[in-house]
């Protein structure tokens, strides 16, 4: 602690380039110093929790991105089996397309989607932003959605909550 006192002084003894280079470090290590003492002070009045406990432990090792994406597939599997044909829809553009659930309860409409360029038009006033939106359809969500190309209006006029409570239980994914 009594490094700092003595390089002060120091800091206002500049002359030349190779003094100003000097002065430079001469202020980062007074940084540093000033850096390591408070440090020590926080540590010392325990303010630093870091350093006064054990890291927590693990109980079950981390699963794999991998595993997480095959499980996440398969309730995807499980939910679009159990659901009723009218209800494929409903589930397919929220699984696969990132159609937002309240717009598909404002009336996003079959009129919306692009079959031959494989994108859905979200107009300003079905978007959660307030302004038209365009989603790429990935072609998985293309092929689910193609036995479905020629319907009109909305996609989904009723309140799907429990659509979907029946289609989580028969499937068994929550």
């Amino acid at each position: 602690m009594d490094v700092v006192p003595r390089l002060i002084p120091k800091i206002f003894e500049i002359g030349g380039d190779a003094e100003i280079a000097a002065a430079h470090e001469l202020k980062s290590r007074i940084h540093r110093c000033l850096l390591v003492v408070l440090f020590n002070f926080a540590k010392a009045h325990g303010w630093c929790g870091l350093y006064s406990k054990p890291p927590p432990t693990r109980s079950a090792p981390a699963r794999s991105r991998s595993a997480t994406l095959r499980s996440t597939h398969r309730r995807k599997a499980r939910l679009l089996g159990a659901a009723d044909v009218d209800f494929v829809p409903y589930i397919v553009l929220l699984a696969f397309a990132g159609v937002r659930r309240e717009e598909l309860h404002k009336g996003l409409a079959w009129e919306s989607i692009n079959f031959e360029r494989g994108t859905i038009l979200v107009s300003a006033g079905i978007a959660k932003t307030g302004r038209k939106r365009k989603i790429d359809l990935a072609q998985n969500a293309l092929a689910w959605l193609a036995p479905y190309r020629g319907k009109r209006g909305p996609i989904f006029k009723a309140d799907p909550r429990k659509r979907m409570a029946k289609v989580s239980a028969v499937s068994r994914v929550k």
